[in-house]
């Protein structure tokens, strides 16, 4: 394509003082609009259906058998003055609109309200069958698509945003429409070329000459009707899409942007061409994340299809470079999009992946491309500034990369081994997405607020979900006392890492006999407490602990009595503390400090276990009762602000291991 025929195609610019004059937001009308814009637009409408008319082949008579056609000028029943002054009071209409709109930033496809919540909806269905009813008469009459046509034309080329913004979505949703009927007519043509040539290779005895007129007389009308369909498809497009896939609202250009790539896949013969691909690669570097997620959509909905991708080959090396880069989008929604279409790339134009895919999932890969991908993972989760969101991104690679993800054999080896030279932020990234495809796997659901593509498993579905789950304890079982103990020492790892526990199918520990593994947990759990006092963590293992507290398992007496070991160190820690506090004249900050972590531990356990027969309430009391009694505690006034900071800090978690709450969703044991 010439530069001359491109420029033409990508539309005329809009000059800076239209861009500048019309709102950012978009309310209301322009103020810089002519007051001569409604002659305007009525001459402007009133050319483009003579051209449009004049632009169309001739058609032969018509013959007896078919049904006569309407004027494309004057409907039936109309006399040429009846038209015009029809005419005129639709422009009335239209100029009584613009007032409106003048007043009010409103319209209907933006207004707020319950009312116009479903018009949308509503308005596109009425376009669709609009064109449905007509499909079989009216629709070829020549003047109520004519007319409407050059309405929608002239209205989508306005400066009030308002007319802009319907008439482009009407034009779209009727383009749409008419897509669809010209491959409804494609489809009944080759259908009565192959009636056609069936008869005519029969014998002089069997062929029937009726027919075959008959055949071929309809072969013409649907080939005069396809002709009138494309003249309308043409006529939209170079009126409309040409110029406002660029407009200057990114509502209307992501408009423009979903039809073409609805267009694309439904009528492929026609529309899946460089001529009009270009439009959506221009339309990757738009500014607006919408738009940009439309072209990506788009795109998935070609390459998914491996028919049609195997045409898309050019518009892949002109724009590869711009769709890898877009998986390092500011924003997150147009990352995870260009990654899955960067995904379905990869598995058309490199089909030795899928081969490799398609050996199953016990089939193994080289341990050096584990580990390839681990790291590449890792510094992609780095460079992504986003280190909080690794359910994010396990979610986002789990239906192109789960099988790397369930690799939790190398994922462990990577922690465990010292020769790995990874830095203690890979190491917690690490961490973060083992537990995360933990969680994956065996929950089988999106992390808060991704949506799931379906309600519900499948049977096929679920009993995958249940063989990850085996894996994952089979493997981690033995191997997350050593995790615990190397990272014992950084709360910021040892809380995701006792939360493997909830994924965990735990009667294997019975099953598979492997309760030495879980004495070794225990002793963990029981260092973990013992040295930490972060929240996060005492209550990861006080949940942890109360999973494996479950009468249904033979190992419970084990757990239970490793629980109340645990329990009465702490509840005579306390007992001691205390008495040395109350026997104290003055608040001494060490002694504090203690006291304040034991009673952090405490209210953890209290949190998720059953602590009655500890009475712990007794002791809290006579603390409490103290501190009301004596008003303020002596200290010296040197320590005066950072002795009142502790005191009201033991105040608070004496409070929270008294007062009686809520169990959490663990419950309670």
């Amino acid at each position: 394509m010439g530069a001359r025929e491109r420029d033409r195609g990508r539309g005329p610019k809009r000059s800076p003082a239209n861009d500048k004059k019309e709102p950012a937001s978009g309310a209301g009308d322009s103020p810089s609009v002519s007051t001569n814009e409604d002659s305007d637009f009525e001459d402007n409408s009133r050319r483009n259906a003579k051209k449009r008319a004049a632009k169309r082949p001739p058609r032969a008579a018509p013959v007896a058998k078919r049904r006569k056609k309407r004027s494309r000028i004057v409907p039936s029943g109309h006399s040429k003055n009846e038209s015009v002054l029809l005419t005129s009071d639709l422009f009335d209409a239209v100029k009584a609109a613009k007032s409106d709109m003048q007043d009010s930033g409103d319209y209907p496809l933006t207004a707020s309200g319950p009312s116009w919540k479903k018009f949308q909806g509503s308005f596109c269905e009425f376009v669709k069958t609009l064109v449905y009813q007509c499909q079989y008469s009216l629709l070829y009459d020549g003047f109520p698509m004519d007319d409407l046509i050059s309405l929608l034309i002239g209205l989508s080329d306005s400066q009030v945003r308002a007319f802009r913004h319907t008439s482009t979505l009407a034009a779209m949703k009727l383009m749409t429409s008419l897509v669809r009927v010209a491959l409804q007519l494609s489809l009944h043509k080759d259908n009565n070329q192959r009636q056609y040539e069936a008869e005519r290779n029969k014998g002089p005895e069997q062929r029937a000459l009726e027919r075959l007129e008959s055949l071929l007389e309809k072969r013409k009308e649907f080939q005069e009707n396809q002709e009138e369909i494309e003249g309308m498809m043409n006529a939209i497009f170079r009126g409309v899409f040409v110029h406002r896939y660029r407009d200057i609202l990114p509502e209307i250009r992501a408009i423009c942007i979903e039809e073409i790539g609805c267009w694309m896949q439904s009528y492929s013969t026609s529309f899946l061409n460089d001529s009009y691909l270009k439009y959506i690669g221009w339309t990757l570097h738009d500014k607006h994340k919408d738009v940009r997620l439309k072209c990506l959509k788009a795109l998935e909905g070609l390459y998914s299809n491996r028919e049609l991708s195997t045409r898309m080959e050019l518009f892949t090396n002109r724009f590869k470079d711009r769709m890898v880069s877009m998986a390092m989008d500011r924003e997150c929604e147009v990352a995870v999009e260009a990654i899955r279409l960067l995904t379905l790339v990869l598995k058309i134009f490199y089909p030795e992946c899928e081969a490799k895919a398609v050996g199953g999932r016990e089939r193994r890969r080289s341990p050096q491309a584990q580990r390839t991908f681990i790291y590449l993972l890792l510094a992609f989760f780095m460079e992504s500034e986003h280190h909080n969101h690794a359910a994010y991104l396990v979610d986002s690679l789990w239906d192109c990369a789960g099988s790397y993800l369930k690799d939790w054999e190398s994922l462990t080896s990577l922690l465990l081994q010292k020769d790995q030279n990874l830095g203690d932020t890979q190491e917690r990234m690490l961490i973060e997405i083992l537990v995360s495809s933990a969680r994956q796997a065996a929950e089988g659901h999106p992390p808060v607020g991704r949506i799931a593509g379906k309600k519900g498993l499948t049977a096929k579905e679920r009993k995958l979900q249940a063989y990850d789950k085996m894996k994952l304890a089979e493997h981690l079982i033995p191997l997350l006392p050593q995790l615990l103990a190397k990272f014992s020492a950084d709360a910021e790892n040892v809380a995701p890492l006792l939360q493997l526990l909830s994924y965990f199918d735990l009667g294997i520990y019975c099953t598979q006999r492997l309760e030495k593994h879980l004495e070794l947990l225990l002793q963990q759990l029981q260092e973990v407490v013992v040295k930490h006092v972060e929240p996060e963590v005492l209550e990861a293992a006080a949940q942890g602990l109360y999973l494996l507290c479950k009468p249904e398992f033979t190992f419970f007496s084990r757990v239970d009595f490793a629980r109340s070991q645990l329990v009465d160190l702490l509840t005579d820690r306390f007992q001691q503390e205390l008495d040395d506090l109350m026997q104290s004249s003055f608040l001494d900050e060490d002694e504090v400090y203690s006291l304040t972590a034991t009673l952090k531990r405490l209210s953890a356990f209290y949190n998720a276990h059953d602590l009655t027969r500890w009475e712990i309430s007794e002791p809290c009391c006579r603390l409490l009762q103290k501190a009301v009694d004596t008003g303020e505690v002596p200290h010296q006034a040197g320590d005066r602000l950072d002795t009142q900071r502790q005191e009201m800090t033991l105040r608070t978690y004496v409070l929270e291991a008294t007062l009686p709450r809520q169990p959490q969703s663990w419950g309670v044991q």
